[in-house]
């Protein structure tokens, strides 16, 4: 605890002379000069430089308004990337469920295929129409199980 004390009270009195006084005067030809340190044979005014910038000038609540607009940006595009993220997760789940019921009713296949009609009775696929579903099975197998 002394220790850290005696460090701080070091570099707090080694930082104060750092503070470097800006002195301004005029030359005999009218030219004004700034410099850190005073000039010999002539008058020179020491210049106080306020470091923190205003908060009532405009310039500072222009930036901070940037800051927020930027912030508000940035929000929304991770809110909007979070969103897609989760569309294209439930999109990957249809598809795998759609996968494996391809597959099992592909696997299930050496059976007669039937289809209902409108008016409630079977209609027993034949030899084209059941390769043709098989084929659209295979190419929605192809599609939905990457």
């Amino acid at each position: 605890m002394f220790k850290s004390s005696l460090a701080l009270l070091l570099i707090l009195l080694l930082c104060n002379p750092l503070q470097a006084a800006v002195h301004r005067w005029v030359d005999e030809q009218g030219n004004v000069h700034f410099s850190d340190s005073p000039p010999k044979n002539q008058n020179s005014e020491k210049v106080r430089i306020d470091a923190t910038p205003s908060s009532s000038g405009s310039h500072y609540k222009e930036r901070l308004n940037r800051q927020k607009d930027y912030l508000e940006e940035r929000r929304e595009s991770r809110e909007e990337a979070k969103q897609l993220k989760a569309e294209q997760k439930a999109e990957k789940e249809k598809n795998q469920q759609r996968c494996a019921s391809d597959k099992l009713e592909l696997e299930l296949s050496n059976r007669r295929l039937v289809r209902a009609n409108p008016d409630g009775s079977r209609h027993y696929l034949d030899d084209k129409e059941r390769e043709a579903h098989f084929d659209k099975l295979r190419e929605r197998i192809k599609t939905n199980c990457k």
